[in-house]
């Protein structure tokens, strides 16, 4: 999958990643689907922050959101506790990704990942990396066509 991401863009086309407060401006500007990023960059918001993030995503007009873990969290039971809030802030038919703190460059890598694992359990519909390029610490510019790839945990448990 290939999306865009141009916060200055005057006519957003097809699927677009932006943060909340760009939602409207990219649906009411020509893009067909919007897709929010939550806690992003670093994941380290606390969870009712992300939380509301994700909610009011939803409500303007998001039709999935996807939010970013903090990757120094080693408790999986606080993260899943973390998923779980969001995922009850933001029911379905809202679609919610879980972004992958590391770049994993392959799909099959996906599909062992422990936090794939957290994700499903939370209610999670997929499951999101990039190249490191895109990744937070790697200083990503305003503006780029990111390939990503994404693991559907639908038939996960």
């Amino acid at each position: 999958m290939a999306i865009t991401f141009d916060p200055t863009a005057a006519t957003p086309t097809g699927t677009v990643v932006v943060t909340p407060p760009y939602i409207a401006r990219a649906l009411s500007g020509g893009a067909q689907r919007a897709i929010a990023l939550a806690g992003f960059p670093s994941g380290r918001h606390h969870s009712l922050v992300k939380a509301a993030e994700a909610r009011l995503a939803v409500q303007y007009g998001a039709e999935e959101v996807w939010v970013a873990c903090d990757g120094a969290v080693a408790d999986p039971n606080a993260l899943l506790a973390d998923l779980v809030a969001i995922r009850e802030s933001c029911p379905a038919p809202a679609r919610l990704g879980l972004i992958s703190p590391a770049a994993v460059g392959y799909a099959q890598q996906l599909a062992d990942s422990p936090l794939a694992t957290l994700a499903a359990r939370a209610g999670y519909d997929c499951f999101i990396t990039a190249p490191a390029a895109a990744r937070a610490d790697a200083n990503p510019p305003d503006s780029w066509p990111l390939p990503v790839h994404t693991l559907d945990l639908s038939e996960r448990t």
